[in-house]
């Protein structure tokens, strides 16, 4: 529910009067010449009557009050996105952002007969790139009459609250959208098995409750070690305890106390709070909005995932791990003389991604299983030099992870870790590629491959 937005204070406390002043002191001196100095007492009237019978005069107060009213509201954000806290500012310039993780140095045994031979070597450090681009560009748009400004200048406050209501009602679709494009974003990750899992019960008892304090609080303090299990790429990392977050649904926090919860996540009461984002329900899509939103890039979530996803109760994240942020905003607005109204337009573009580096840990009830393993071709002839991409379809049961590794029984037909056959001169017979699954190895398939 949209709230009152918390203007800027030197704006807030500026009266009608004021404002209409201070946009004529920055205006042009052709509106100076026709819109007098409103005096404290003068009647509103006045000065709507000399902007409504002159185009120029109405186009250049209502860009300004527009663009200053925009500044005020998306300033404090009359609904605040509750994932908000993950974004990571707008991009000065471009629209790539390039992420660098750097691993940890090996380590290297000291020995002084070696040092003479060895002190030039070189050790290229172990540096992971990840790219994130922009890939949301939208923008809404409202319409006013002039009917309906004119009736609004017989007020004082009826200018303002008129656009305020207009533009508000924009910039509250954007935080709206902002927060449902980052649940599905999130939910097709987990779908894909691209989060890592833990296991816990569904806390029915005092029991049962226990139990999943306990997994929570081991997780949350297994982010703080230098481990390489919880973030995509496999690299060691740490998340220390002031950059944990909590996505928590409100069915799992009822059933939980928030004390216990915070013992979970070893935290006191305040700092969990501080730390726990509310989730509706990790399951509750908006379909039609996001149809909306993506258009032919939008990636259909079947009733069943729906329903698994709602049974989510709990993500764990590094405050890093989601890397979204704002590359273009703008506010516009023009005067369609025939129809005799105004289009106000407020453009947003933005990156929603995430990093493959990051910790991230989702709470399931059932334990991750890996069903089966297809490979698509099953089979294929192919000549030297030529090249195919295999994929492989993963069958999993509570979001366990689907990647495999490819494996090639012959050195002169190469297969990449994305599943890219390439052969290579001297290739003859027969040859068989493997895809084996990360979680389960008993579970595999293979493409027969005939060199012609």
């Amino acid at each position: 529910m949209p709230t009152k937005p918390i203007k800027n204070p030197k704006i807030a406390t500026s009266t009608t009067r004021e404002i209409l002043n201070a946009i004529r002191e920055s205006a042009s001196q052709n509106y100076k010449n026709y819109v007098p100095v409103l005096l404290d007492g003068d009647d509103i009237k006045k000065i709507g009557n000399i902007l409504m019978d002159n185009v120029t005069l109405k186009n250049e107060f209502l860009q300004t009050l527009v663009n200053r009213i925009a500044y005020v509201i998306t300033t404090s954000k009359s609904y605040k996105n509750p994932l908000a806290i993950f974004k990571k500012g707008k991009m000065d310039y471009g629209e790539t952002i390039e992420e660098i993780f750097v691993n940890i140095a090996k380590p290297f045994k000291y020995d002084v007969d070696t040092a003479t031979s060895e002190v030039f070597k070189r050790e290229n450090p172990d540096v992971r790139t990840a790219f994130h681009v922009v890939n949301f560009k939208t923008f809404y748009k409202q319409t006013t009459e002039d009917a309906t400004l004119r009736q609004a200048f017989l007020s004082y406050d009826g200018v303002n609250e008129l656009l305020t209501r207009i533009i508000e009602s924009m910039t509250t679709a954007e935080q709206y959208d902002e927060f449902v494009t980052t649940k599905y974003m999130l939910a097709h990750l987990i779908l894909k098995g691209l989060v890592k899992t833990e296991t816990i019960v569904k806390p029915v008892d005092k029991d049962t409750t226990t139990k999943v304090a306990k997994v929570l609080r081991k997780t949350s303090n297994d982010f703080t070690f230098m481990k390489d299990k919880f973030n995509l790429m496999g690299v060691k990392t740490v998340t220390n305890i002031d950059e944990q977050y909590i996505l928590i649904s409100t069915d799992f926090e009822a059933e939980m106390s928030v004390d216990v919860l915070a013992w979970a996540f070893n935290m006191s009461k305040v700092d969990y709070l501080a730390h726990r984002i509310l989730i509706d329900d990790f399951g509750d899509i908006d379909v039609e909005r996001m149809k909306e939103l993506l258009g032919s890039l939008y990636e259909d979530i079947s009733d069943d995932e729906m329903k698994a996803l709602s049974d989510i109760p709990a993500v764990l994240v590094d405050k890093t791990f989601f890397q979204i942020y704002d590359n273009f905003t703008n506010m516009d607005t023009i005067y369609n003389q025939q129809g005799l109204y105004y289009n106000h337009f407020y453009h947003v573009w933005k990156i929603f991604s995430t990093s493959p580096f990051s910790n991230a840990v989702t709470f399931v009830a059932g334990t991750p299983a890996v069903v089966s393993v297809t490979v698509t071709p099953s089979s294929a002839t192919l000549s030297v030099g030529a090249r195919l991409q295999l994929f492989a379809n993963v069958v999993t049961e509570n979001f366990a992870s689907q990647s495999v590794v490819w494996k090639s029984d012959n050195e002169k037909v190469t297969v990449s870790n994305t599943g890219m056959v390439e052969v290579l001169d001297g290739a003859t017979g027969t040859v068989e590629i493997t895809a084996t699954s990360v979680l389960d190895s008993t579970k595999t398939a293979k493409c027969d491959i005939t060199i012609s």
